[in-house]
């Protein structure tokens, strides 16, 4: 199961978000707004992928548990490499998912330097650069 739930989170990190988070999407004023206001607070397309990414291991484990022998080495396979197999499938239907239905994308707009958004190493830089160049009065004086 770990295994589906990681593919879902990085291929939505990675590839569906494009390693933007906001902050404002992350932790809205009001409950169900900003990108990640779900249908009822979840997200169909990840349950949908999780579930499918444990349904190829799935045979392999209820044969294990159940001590019969008689599988296609398919899903024997499957069995053995199961949270690799379930974090690539996985990762493979939530990206379909987001490609027939798309999220809501984040409608804030990311600040250059320090702020709501989360920023990289070279604006966190700059943004120390003019503190000390004594800009007390700049937006950036508060990294």
């Amino acid at each position: 199961v770990t295994g589906a739930i990681y593919g879902v989170m990085v291929s939505d990190y990675y590839v569906v978000r494009g390693r933007q988070l906001s902050l404002t999407d992350l932790y809205p004023d009001k409950p169900g707004e900003g990108a990640f206001g779900y249908w009822h607070g979840h997200n169909w397309r990840a349950a949908m992928a999780t579930l499918a990414g444990i349904a190829l291991p799935l045979p392999a484990w209820f044969a294990n548990l159940l001590g019969t022998e008689a599988l296609p080495a398919f899903f024997i396979i499957c069995g053995n490499a199961s949270w690799f197999v379930a974090c690539a499938f996985a990762a493979l239907v939530y990206l379909a998912a987001c490609w027939t239905s798309p999220p809501l994308t984040s409608m804030a707009t990311p600040k250059t330097a320090c702020g709501s958004s989360l920023s990289t190493a070279s604006t966190t830089a700059s943004c120390r650069g003019s503190n000390q160049e004594g800009n007390s009065n700049s937006s950036d004086s508060e990294c």
